[in-house]
């Protein structure tokens, strides 16, 4: 078993920081991957950790969820 890099811990912490609002609101992957323009699995990949989001599509996740992208990076740390 391998250590995980600091990108993918980044990555797998975020991820599950917005899979966790996203579900607070009620709100299914597809209502977010609607409002990205991509597929329902690019959600999944993202909330897994398991794909990285660009800085634009973390943005527009972010205001998905009608959050502020720097309060989800502060509750992640």
């Amino acid at each position: 078993m391998t250590a995980l890099s600091r990108s993918e811990y980044v990555g797998l912490v975020v991820g599950a920081v917005l899979r966790r609002h996203r579900r607070r609101l009620d709100l299914l992957q597809h209502h977010i991957a609607d409002a990205m323009g991509i597929d329902i699995s690019g959600i999944s990949r993202f909330e897994a950790g398991d794909t990285s989001m660009t800085l634009s599509q973390y943005i527009t996740y972010c205001e998905a969820l009608r959050m502020d992208p720097s309060c989800v990076l502060q509750e992640a740390a």
